[in-house]
């Protein structure tokens, strides 16, 4: 056989596979998925420490004491195993407006610090001037652990 031959049949079989190998009908891009998570039955438990406040809790999580060096008294860790998860909680006492401002300017240090992963940083005020409740809450968006 001579090389012409040979380069036919090479462009026959490979025709011949791309042809076969096309035949499904599904060419629509498929949905993206999602991990399925179980979460147990809400059911909680009342938080009563010595701080100047209680929450509720769920009965799967487990309440401890922030163990970092700079930790202050009403500060936790609710540890969340089933998930691997760990939620920070911390109580600071507003004892005058720079404390006041000092705590702003720490929450805005907390929040912008997932810039570097977050596709979006919503900022958001509450206000309830019936009860003098203020407070500022963001919403992160994107790859971070919000």
């Amino acid at each position: 056989m001579n090389l012409f031959k040979i380069h036919r049949l090479i462009l026959f079989f490979t025709l011949s596979a791309l042809f076969f190998s096309c035949t499904s009908p599904d060419f629509s891009p498929k949905p993206r998925g999602f991990f399925r998570l179980n979460f147990p039955k809400k059911v909680y438990r009342a938080y009563n420490g010595n701080c100047p406040f209680t929450f509720n809790y769920p009965v799967y999580a487990n309440i401890g004491p922030d163990k970092n060096r700079n930790a202050q008294p009403c500060w936790f860790n609710l540890e969340f195993p089933d998930f691997k998860g760990t939620l920070h909680l911390s109580y600071m006492p507003i004892t005058s407006k720079k404390v006041f401002n000092e705590l702003i300017e720490d929450a805005h240090t907390f929040a912008f610090k997932h810039t570097v992963k977050a596709t979006g940083i919503d900022e958001g005020t509450i206000a309830y001037p019936d009860r003098k409740m203020y407070g500022i809450y963001y919403r992160i968006d994107g790859n971070t652990a919000s």
